[in-house]
């Protein structure tokens, strides 16, 4: 990263012949000023203060817009992100790190209690096997009508407390196998930071 820092400072240099000015504090920013806003290190009142004067200096727009393309193609594909954008972007999700798909990474949101309407459902189902087992010895004409009925209800009632039970089961697992992978990129990280 040396060299494109250097040659970001040099690039700088050369694009902009003004003499060199006080800071961002006094009004109009320095070349160390825009050299940390295109490497992400500056925060706070300062990047809030460089935003706006891009906003009104176009040519400082465009002058940091030539730079970041410049980066984009020098710097080789595949290389990983800095550190400190990655703490960012992880600042960004204060709750954790979300549980992902083994098979495609897509996010796994977490495991919410049935509805009270899917929990109705639930009971519904129940209630109409219940009533249509009643039914069929009350009216033995339609016995075995009343008797598929029951079957139906009591199967869907059935599928539909499995895969409940089979949602609350994969998540938590899911959630434990994240875990202690968690926990053994943070002891590996431990040792390799001593």
């Amino acid at each position: 990263m040396d060299k494109v820092d250097l040659s970001i400072r040099n690039h700088l240099a050369k694009l902009r012949p003004l003499p060199k000015r006080e800071g961002l504090a006094a009004g109009y920013p320095a070349d160390e000023d825009f050299y940390r806003f295109i490497t992400g290190r500056m925060e706070g009142v300062e990047l809030e203060r460089m935003v706006e004067h891009l906003r009104t200096h176009r040519e400082d727009q465009e002058l940091v817009l030539n730079i970041r393309e410049l980066l984009e193609k020098d710097l080789p594909q595949g290389t990983e992100a800095p550190r400190e954008a990655v703490q960012k972007a992880k600042a960004l999700f204060p709750e954790g790190q979300r549980l992902g798909c083994p098979h495609c990474g897509k996010a796994i949101t977490p495991f919410k209690k049935p509805l009270s309407r899917q929990r109705g459902f639930n009971v519904l189902w129940l209630g109409l096997g219940i009533v249509s087992f009643t039914l069929s010895f009350v009216f033995p004409r339609y016995f075995l009508q009343f008797l598929v009925l029951t079957c139906l209800f009591g199967v869907k009632w059935i599928v539909d407390q499995r895969v409940t039970k089979t949602q609350i089961m994969v998540y938590k697992a899911l959630q434990e196998t994240q875990e202690t992978e968690g926990t053994a990129s943070r002891v590996s990280n431990r040792i390799s930071g001593m």
